[in-house]
């Protein structure tokens, strides 16, 4: 009886233990198979079939699996989509700071969304040519996710869902205590998918940029106008293809936002963003085509800032003012041309224009990097208030003069050619009658005293 009891009780204690610490029994999901939702932090959800994932742009990769618990490593050439394309279409929010997948069989993983952005990180579809094997755990398919120099807990197999959080979510393993990171030690080479990413040098000054380019383009030359803050690309996709372009730019480059043109037409381009870089996908014909991103800030050379006066009077003291320019290090050198053949030094400078005009200044600033931007402005020159007011009353002046003159010719003139008035007439008859009298007494006298000659 007492054996019994103690058989009993060991069975009892058996299924205790089985409960209490087994791993819960994982059902496969009532979701459609292969059905993969991509939503949480993005602004564009998506929803995708197994035969929609197909039809997205793939690469290709030689990548080994390893086991956090020894299990065997295994290494196949994973075929699959960039998740980083994934978030793109999904447009990933600038908050977003981890990136977890939700299994049909319920496991769950996460990663940093700087690990989910690696253009090595997959959504692999095949191995080897062919559909997914049953590995070590998981299901066999039809997706799981590909994430070299990452322990195997964080490769998600029968991928459901993924999620863009902003919380510090952790799976199953990472629950349990397992690291976060899950680094693999001494893992290496990483993989290089194929086709790669391709890399556009941006150089400038000291420094050279990098705009990362996945694409289907059979040729993409790229072009950097800084004082412009404008990247210019063309590209060449095969006749009778889809073409398309997912571009990496890092804020510490060319940051947002954004105006995008295509071939000269303003476009709403798919753009994803994180605190460290931007994404921007773009589709197009077969064909030869131009694209123009133009950001908002190029940090990557000093901003010239100018305080000034626009316009000015002759012989004024003009100051120029560029205290507040702006550089990720510190602008080592500012240099001026004022425009009228003479130039200066300094932050603040001071400058006098001896004539009327419309100068065009410059100041071209240099980092301690040896990198510079150039910033033109105009400035007008016009003659000093003063100056003009006594001009104007001596103008008003001899206008005043002048009508005075006019007006006094012609009064003259007037008076000249009018004929006598009646009071006027009688005035020359009384002259007349008295010049007559006068006569006749002259001649009167001259009867009564003749002259010693007369007769």
């Amino acid at each position: 009886m007492s054996k019994t009891l103690r058989m009993a009780s060991l069975a009892l204690m058996l299924v205790f233990v089985m409960v209490t610490f087994m791993p819960p029994l994982r059902t496969v999901s009532a979701q459609a198979q292969g059905t993969l939702e991509v939503d949480g932090d993005v602004a564009t959800p998506l929803s995708l079939t197994y035969a929609e994932l197909l039809s997205l742009p793939m690469v290709s990769e030689v990548a080994e699996l390893r086991c956090v618990t020894g299990s065997p490593d295994v290494t196949y050439n994973w075929t699959g989509i960039p998740l980083f394309y994934l978030l793109t279409l999904a447009q990933i929010k600038p908050d977003a700071y981890k990136v977890v997948t939700q299994c049909s069989d319920g496991y769950s993983s996460d990663l940093l969304v700087e690990d989910a952005l690696n253009p090595t990180t997959i959504l692999a579809l095949e191995a080897n040519g062919t559909s997914l094997p049953q590995l070590t755990y998981g299901p066999a398919g039809p997706n799981r996710l590909v994430v070299p120099g990452k322990y195997g807990y964080k490769w998600s197999s029968g991928v459901e869902q993924i999620e863009v959080v902003t919380t510090d979510y952790k799976g199953e393993w990472e629950s349990a205590g397992y690291s976060d990171v899950a680094d693999v030690p001494g893992y290496g080479p990483m993989p290089t998918p194929t086709p790669p990413v391709q890399t556009l040098d941006m150089p400038y000054g000291n420094r050279t940029f990098e705009v990362g380019a996945f694409t289907n383009a059979s040729n993409i030359v790229s072009a950097l106008d800084p004082s412009q803050k404008r990247l210019s690309l063309n590209v060449t996709v095969p006749q009778g293809t889809s073409g398309f372009a997912d571009l990496m730019l890092q804020q510490d480059f060319l940051s947002r936002p954004y105006s995008v043109t295509l071939d000269g037409n303003a476009v709403q381009a798919v753009e994803a963003d994180t605190n460290t870089s931007s994404y921007i996908y773009l589709a197009f014909d077969g064909g030869f085509h131009t694209v123009s991103i133009l950001g908002t800030v190029f940090d990557g050379i000093p901003e010239p800032i100018v305080y000034y006066p626009t316009t000015v009077d002759v012989g004024q003291n003009v100051t120029f003012d560029a205290s507040k320019s702006v550089d990720v290090g510190f602008i080592v050198s500012y240099e001026w041309n004022f425009g009228d053949g003479t130039n200066g030094t300094g932050v603040v400078v001071s400058h006098v224009y001896a004539s009327e005009g419309t100068y065009q200044v410059q100041l071209n600033v240099t980092n301690n990097e040896g990198v510079s931007n150039l910033k033109t402005f105009a400035i007008t020159v016009g003659t000093p208030l003063g100056d003009i007011l006594l001009l104007l009353k001596v103008i008003l002046g001899a206008m005043a003069v002048a009508l005075i003159s006019i007006f006094a010719f012609l009064l003259r003139k007037r008076r000249a050619s009018r004929p006598p008035s009646d009071g006027n007439a009688r005035a020359s008859e009384k002259s007349v009658i008295t010049n007559n009298a006068t006569v006749s007494c002259s001649e009167k006298l001259f009867r009564l005293h003749p002259s010693s000659g007369g007769v």
